[in-house]
């Protein structure tokens, strides 16, 4: 992760989460790949303790403001449906991402 923060062609970010019940303390980390006019998201992991809360939504939202600031003109994602991750693609297609193959996601960036 340390070699990730440190290059140029990377963002990493991480989610903290806290409510009435307590603080959950870092829940989720997110590593994009930089390109001429996309980002790549490359990662994006988030406790199973929070899912449901909508932090999902949260953390990706807060991704895309910054997004929104870099010359960029798409976010990609590829995913690869397993029967342990079935809820990424509902969550990307909630997200505003397009897809015509089921494994590459598209959102393009306002």
């Amino acid at each position: 992760m340390k070699k990730l923060v440190e290059k140029s062609d990377y963002l990493v970010y991480t989610c903290a989460y806290e409510d009435k019940f307590g603080n959950e303390g870092i829940i989720g980390c997110a590593v994009l790949e930089i390109g001429e006019k996309k980002v790549i998201i490359d990662s994006f992991l988030l406790s199973c303790r929070v899912l449901g809360r909508n932090v999902e939504y949260m953390f990706l939202n807060q991704i895309i403001k910054k997004i929104k600031t870099m010359d960029i003109q798409f976010v990609e994602a590829i995913y690869n449906e397993t029967s342990q991750n079935k809820i990424v693609r509902s969550f990307l297609i909630e997200s505003g991402f397009e897809t015509k193959d089921n494994i590459k996601y598209i959102k393009y960036i306002e």
